[in-house]
């Protein structure tokens, strides 16, 4: 049998290690990504004689390096290409149905291969290709002395057909071997030892909450970029199995003599599809008998989990991440309404450890070229319903709506800071209650912040990335600031407009930061971390930021900042995290309105104190003593001239030079595209509302709350805008590289 490449190191080839290709490739998933991809697939005509094969390959996942071929690395693809090339003479292109982390099995995945049959006696001349029963034998006879992958099945089909995007259906199988005893080393890198007792009840409980048309973003990898986290699972269940008889262990129900059990498991094993050679009921020889004359060299067995999740297409370590959750669920650390509460977080941070790569086997992928589909009969070729997608449900639509919703935050900051340049009186009962009004809806907005976030998700997240983290939140705390005292130096701002500038340049990234970095294609995970850290270090680093910048203007209150900080942001954020814990089944119901919610708040807070500063405006309202019949075009310009128009270009070089320096320092850090991306949306982009409500709270004028309300409109429009100018321009360093630098 060929050796592992011995280049490749035993912590390489860690059970905990994705491959390189897979961890920074889209997974197979997303239907309208496929549909995509797939007419571009078929719009490439394949070379004139070329065929095409449909392979059905098994392999053992602990001696590969993943399947997608890596330089230097020793991979499925890898082996098959070297392979096909000894057998037909000529590079061959493989493509898989679904690709597999290192230390993962295969019992059966499938690819596609285009291979040319050429004549070695006249060189260019084009045979007529080989037949599958004899591709088939010629080229497991190449990877026989592999010894750990075979084709065990080929097939010709039509040059239009292609592996990944004809899967209608993928299987995974995951076991699980339960008992206090040391695994068996015939099971090395073959299943997941869990020594504490599993409560199979339990975790067929849990099953249940899994199964269906979810948002699965808690069951997915921080370095999946596929764009849609929902996912349809199809089936998700555990059984108990006879283990196999070929190791030397005996299961405590063969002790016991309860064979008609392990016949029971076997049927329900068959049900599943699970290869019968793989997991077989066959009992050792020999009576039953009790522990203590169990014979000598003679051990029990451990109990024999298998859990099947069956689906479409699965995001990045969806199942992986399932098993480990599924698992915590029976040794009793989390109960099912955890996983119904770790589902509805939707958080990549939410779910337990992931399971080990080495218990988890690809059991099946269900292509069918031949299948056409018509309106619910039976293909004669095929056997099979044609495949139809869900549809979508009704709760569905309206988390569509919301969403949608909320994401015109620009739009309705824009119309009612317009509205309130003409009709400031339209937002006076709300402005009347002052600083009091202005702290109840920032609170109100952390606290729904906090219900869809974990403190315990945010700490581990930042155990995994503590260096990218790190280095975001130094450059939140000091491009701003430095360049609010910068600009309002530059402009020669009055002292309450510098202290304004200032204090909008010491405040947290804003929320709305972490959509525009999904919109950006950038790295959404150190978004919504750093986020998190700088709301949190806010506390102490705002007052004091501010005190240290601006104290030379007017006299700032530093501690009064911090426990208007501690009050308006961190309680009502550790109390929404309480509260998700607490009452899962309630914050499931609200969580779906809360962002809707907090962009209204915020707007209203945005324009209620621009409105409350329109009147003092004086120089730059010369539109008051217009006539009524002025035209608009004259209202609009004589209101954006004088003052005014300095607070809003103040304003805007403080958010260009927030992204700017922003994106440069990140690649300065030596960082790739996507954290660029990320770092430059989350520093450019502030908390304003919680500028507004430090300033009317710790500050006479009313001039100080004028530069964050202008930057609630200023700040989500160039956000948005670079926002969509990155959508359209691939991450290509993304492509090659890891997520992070740590």
């Amino acid at each position: 049998m060929t050796e592992v490449n011995p280049k490749v190191s035993p912590e390489e080839l860690s059970n905990e290690r994705p491959s390189k290709i897979s961890k920074t490739l889209q997974e197979d998933g997303d239907f309208c990504e496929e549909e995509e991809e797939e007419k571009e697939a078929v719009d490439k005509s394949m070379k004139p004689g070329l065929q095409r094969y449909l392979v059905a390959v098994e392999y053992i996942g602990t001696r590969f390096c993943g399947s997608q071929q890596q330089l230097n690395h020793r991979t499925v693809v890898g082996v098959l290409q070297e392979a096909f090339h000894k057998f037909i003479g000529q590079p061959v292109t493989i493509c898989l149905s679904s690709r597999t982390d290192a230390g993962v099995h295969a019992l059966s995945n499938v690819c596609h291969v285009d291979a040319e049959r050429v004549s070695k006696r006249k060189p260019g001349e084009v045979l007529p290709p080989h037949e599958p029963a004899v591709v088939r034998k010629a080229v497991n006879h190449f990877l026989q002395k592999e010894g750990d992958i075979m084709l065990t099945d080929v097939r010709s089909v039509p040059s239009d057909f292609h592996a990944r995007f004809k899967a209608q259906e993928r299987m995974y199988f995951y076991r699980l071997l339960n008992g206090p005893e040391l695994l068996s080393i015939f099971e090395k890198d073959r299943a997941w030892h869990v020594s504490e007792e599993l409560d199979l009840a339990a975790m067929q409980e849990a099953c249940k909450v899994l199964v269906g048309h979810h948002d699965f973003s808690s069951f997915r990898a921080s370095g999946c970029q596929s764009k849609s986290p929902f996912r349809t699972l199809e089936e998700l269940s555990v059984l108990e199995m006879v283990s196999t008889p070929h190791f030397p262990s005996i299961t405590e129900r063969e002790q016991n003599g309860s064979n008609e059990e392990g016949q029971d498991s076997f049927c329900n094993k068959c049900k599943t599809g699970l290869p019968t050679g793989s997991i077989s009921n066959d009992i050792m020889a020999g009576d039953s008998k009790s522990g203590a004359d169990l014979g000598f060299g003679i051990r029990r067995r451990h109990r024999c989990y298998v859990i099947t999740a069956r689906s479409r297409s699965f995001l990045y370590h969806q199942v992986r991440l399932l098993v480990g959750v599924i698992k915590s669920v029976g040794t009793g650390d989390l109960k099912v309404s955890d996983v119904e509460r770790i589902l509805n977080a939707r958080s990549v941070t939410a779910a337990s450890p992931m399971a080990p790569a080495r218990g988890l086997y690809l059991g099946h992928v269900k292509n069918l070229p031949t299948l056409t589909f018509c309106s619910g009969s039976v293909h004669e070729e095929s056997g099979h319903l044609p495949v139809t997608p869900p549809k979508p449900t009704s709760l569905d639509w309206d988390h569509n709506v919301l969403s949608t919703a909320a994401s015109l935050y620009p739009l309705y900051v824009t119309a009612g800071g317009i509205f309130a340049c003409f009709y400031p009186s339209a937002f006076s009962w709300f402005a009347k209650r002052g600083p009091a009004s202005y702290s109840l809806s920032l609170g109100l907005i952390m606290l729904s912040m906090g219900l869809t976030l974990e403190l315990k998700d945010l700490i581990a997240l930042f155990m995994q990335r503590p260096l990218s983290i790190l280095y975001g939140c130094v450059a939140q705390f000091t491009i701003m600031p430095a360049f609010g005292l910068i600009i309002s130096k530059a402009l020669g701002l009055s002292p309450s407009l510098s202290v304004g500038l200032i204090l909008l340049g010491c405040c947290p990234g804003g929320t709305a930061s972490n959509v525009v970095t999904l919109l950006a294609q950038g790295d959404v995970p150190l978004s919504i971390v750093m986020t998190g850290c700088t709301t949190l270090g806010a506390v102490l680093l705002t007052p004091f930021l501010t005190k240290i910048l601006a104290g030379t203007c007017v006299p700032v209150d530093a501690i009064g900042l911090s426990i208007s900080t501690l009050q308006v942001v961190v309680v009502p954020i550790l109390l929404g995290s309480y509260m998700q814990s607490k009452f899962p089944a309630a914050v499931k119901t609200v969580t779906p309105f809360t962002p809707l919610f907090a962009v209204l708040a915020s707007s209203l807070l945005a324009c209620s104190v621009f409105s409350e500063n329109v009147v003092r405006l004086k120089s730059s309202m010369v539109a008051a003593s217009f006539p009524s019949d002025a035209s608009l075009i004259l209202r609009i310009r004589s209101i954006f001239s004088g003052e005014l128009g300095v607070i809003i270009l103040a304003v805007l070089l403080l958010h260009c030079a927030g992204f700017f320096v922003g994106y440069i320092s990140a690649a300065i850090g030596g960082f790739k595209e996507p954290q660029r991306r990320a770092m430059s949306i989350e520093v450019g982009m502030q908390n304003s509302s919680l500028g507004v409500v430090l300033a009317t709270s710790h500050f006479t004028s009313p001039m100080v709350a004028l530069p964050p309300a202008m930057s609630a409109v200023i700040m989500n429009l160039m956000g948005s805008s670079l926002g969509f100018f990155w959508r359209y321009i691939n991450p290509s360093d993304s492509k090659d590289t890891t997520q992070s630098q740590d």
